[in-house]
């Protein structure tokens, strides 16, 4: 019974070991920086509302404040001269598709 007990603790976990380790995708942040020296501006969550507007005056929502954030960040990246592409990507295939996003900066 003590050996059934580890085994059922152990096999699930090595399972998910493996299939982790052999994984060919990319699901976070950590991994892209270990694999590319590529400069990351942000991230944003994925959002679950109807609204297209995201980012509206005095509103603190996480979702608008990520929006400022990527914002600060691609403004301060484009004062470098030597920077010529930006790359816009999403971790899951027909993810841009959901929603049209409109946005709006003052």
């Amino acid at each position: 019974m003590i050996i059934a007990f580890i085994l059922g603790l152990f096999f699930p976990a090595a399972v998910i070991f493996i299939q982790d380790r052999f994984s060919k995708r990319i699901t976070d942040k950590i991994q892209l920086e270990k694999l590319t020296s590529v400069t990351i501006l942000g991230e944003l969550p994925d959002y679950k509302s109807k609204e297209v507007v995201v980012i509206k005056p005095d509103s603190f929502e996480p979702i608008t404040e990520m929006y400022r954030l990527l914002r600060t960040n691609l403004e301060h990246l484009l004062n470098e001269k030597s920077y010529k592409v930006i790359n816009i990507t999403s971790t899951e295939l027909g993810e841009g598709e959901k929603l049209p996003l409109q946005l709006i900066w003052h």
